[in-house]
């Protein structure tokens, strides 16, 4: 069976090969006689011009020919369709140039403003200290708006420095949490909880504004008494001298 199996195979394989054979001979055949053909000068029949004439061009070239023999209809299509492209494109870089002025000019508005506006802060205010002894004082401050969430305590007479820090201190207190952090800012403290920094800010003030006042306190009450005793001198004074009027008199 085996044997017989590779029988049959071979022979395949024979006819295989003959058939690519009677091929091959025909591909080589048939040109050799057409070249001969040629050769002696015979003419080709109509079936062999049909079937090797070249091939058709492509759909491109034949849109080129045709471009090229446009109508005068078509060439003024052609022309307005370019004016608009040509007028679009301009019209698009005028605005992108009148964008930027806009945008150069609003800079050139906005940004001086805003420094002016910083450096005039800066020049108004006064120097932490000279604002806080000044509230401590009970002295009067041209801005208002800036002064109303400030503690405002009056010195009294005859406080010591222990209840006139107390009194601060809950001055402080009532202040709300962005006041106090602001006013920690600006003294160079850090920010705890409202009591411990009401307490740090109420020393920082205390400290600064209690010996001038009570400086201020002890001229005040030296003045007093310097024009008491001016007053007692005129009055003893004056004595001695009506008497020598009323002695003269008589």
């Amino acid at each position: 069976m085996k044997i017989v199996m590779r029988i049959r195979l071979a022979d395949k394989e024979i006819d295989l090969l003959k058939q690519e054979n009677i091929a091959l001979s025909k591909g080589i055949i048939e040109p050799t006689e057409e070249v001969n053909a040629l050769k002696k000068g015979e003419k080709r029949s109509a079936k062999d011009v049909t079937e090797k004439s070249p091939l058709v061009e492509p759909a491109r070239v034949k849109l080129r020919v045709v471009d090229r023999e446009l109508t005068p209809g078509e060439i003024t299509k052609m022309a307005d369709a370019y004016k608009r492209l040509h007028d679009d494109k301009d019209y698009a870089e005028r605005e992108v140039a009148a964008l930027k002025e806009r945008i150069n000019r609003l800079k050139i508005q906005t940004s001086p403003p805003v420094v002016k506006r910083r450096f005039a802060l800066r020049s108004m205010q006064p120097t932490n200290l000279r604002k806080k002894t000044t509230h401590l004082a009970g002295e009067p401050e041209e801005d208002t708006e800036a002064e109303s969430s400030r503690p405002k305590v009056r010195f009294e007479k005859r406080e010591t420095k222990s209840t006139f820090t107390k009194r601060v201190f809950l001055e402080l207190s009532k202040l709300r949490t962005n006041e106090i952090e602001k006013l920690c800012l600006e003294e160079g403290l850090a920010y705890t909880t409202i009591r411990g920094s009401a307490t740090d800010l109420a020393e920082r003030y205390v400290g600064v504004a209690f010996p001038r006042l009570r400086q201020t306190l002890v001229m005040e009450e030296e003045k007093e008494v310097g024009e008491d005793d001016d007053e007692s001198v005129d009055i003893v004074g004056g004595e001695p001298s009506n008497r020598a009027e009323e002695v003269s008199d008589c």
